[in-house]
């Protein structure tokens, strides 16, 4: 995979203002030029601008055995991350008060680290959640089920329930509703007839299968149902806009009453409760596509409420595998990493 670009802007200005090179002035303080060093200046910027960008730096940091792509980006996350698991570990280490924000992050830190321990709990940390699911015997307690599971982000039904700025009155906040709920990253991979597409769905309903029975269904019945999950994204990938179409920020901006957004949209799920179960309330929804909502409220009513569960244990299962066994983190990493 090509590494991502990393000094356009500067390198742009070095290739057309050369005296710039040797130093930047701001003000009356002289500096080196940070970017001036980082050209490829044995190739020429009308062949391949992005060598001559970033050639060098990309010479000088090749991209590591265990990573797929690597930029600037990576380079300072790794510092961010030496610098927390530092934090981390002298908090682990300072006997601090009890109820203190070191003790606290201490512990935390403690917990995470103790690998043992999350081997010997298995799915153990997430029962509660699971039972809830289990326990749903009707289409109404499978959407209970889902708004009390909402504030654990997990992305059933729908990628995105969040509060950001309005996208037309910047000087306000509101709720944002988006596609999704799909384990795949977007529509095509549902749809798509070359072999790539193929073999990654082969491989998603043995994922789905594998996950399903480690988190405590049978093998035998983790296999059929792994399918019934997979039809089930199919029908709310179906009906998800292209990504090219979610470029159109005017196209995907459409504000609804609340109630509006319920009894227009989704009457299975009265948004009014999902706003609680955040402990917000809201007036009105930005929905960024709903014909998408419409069709999930048409595709949660047809579907037999014991695949809804699988679908449901399948995501929540997979949102928090990098937090339990190594064997279910380790399934969840060999698809998804």
């Amino acid at each position: 995979m090509r590494p991502f670009p990393l000094f356009i802007s500067a390198a742009f200005l070095t290739a057309a203002f050369p005296a710039c090179t040797e130093s930047i002035s701001t003000g009356d303080a002289q500096r080196p030029d940070l970017f001036a060093g980082k050209v490829d200046s044995t190739v020429k910027p009308s062949d391949d601008f992005f060598q001559f960008v970033n050639g060098m730096w990309f010479h000088d940091n090749p991209v590591p055995a265990s990573e797929k792509s690597w930029g600037i980006g990576h380079v300072v996350q790794q510092e961010i991350y030496a610098r927390l698991r530092k934090i981390n570990d002298d908090a682990s280490k300072a006997g601090a008060a009890e109820g203190t924000g070191t003790q606290k992050i201490g512990d935390f830190w403690l917990a995470g680290m103790d690998s043992s321990k999350a081997d010997q709990m298995g799915i153990q940390p997430l029962e509660k959640e699971l039972k809830m699911i289990s326990d749903c015997k009707t289409r109404d307690d499978v959407v209970a089920a889902m708004i009390r599971l909402e504030p654990l982000q997990i992305g059933i039904f729908y990628a995105g329930f969040y509060v950001t700025q309005d996208p037309k009155h910047s000087e306000e906040m509101t709720v944002m509703l988006w596609q999704g709920g799909l384990g795949l990253p977007d529509r095509e991979y549902y749809s798509g007839k070359d072999s790539a597409n193929i073999k990654i769905r082969d491989a998603y309903v043995a994922h789905i299968s594998k996950m399903l029975s480690l988190s405590g269904t049978p093998a035998a019945d983790a296999e059929i149902f792994a399918q019934k999950v997979f039809d089930f994204e199919s029908s709310l990938a179906a009906n998800c806009r292209r990504v090219e179409d979610l470029r159109h920020s005017f196209a995907n901006y459409h504000k609804m009453a609340t109630e509006d957004v319920t009894a227009k949209l989704t009457s299975l799920i009265n948004w009014n409760d999902v706003c609680n179960s955040f402990g917000i309330k809201a007036d009105s929804i930005v929905v960024g596509q709903p014909e998408f909502f419409k069709a999930l409220n048409k595709s949660i009513r047809k579907t037999p409420v014991e695949v809804l569960r699988a679908y449901m244990q399948f995501h929540l299962v997979s949102a928090y595998a990098t937090y339990l066994s190594k064997e279910i983190d380790t399934e969840h990493f060999n698809f998804e990493g």
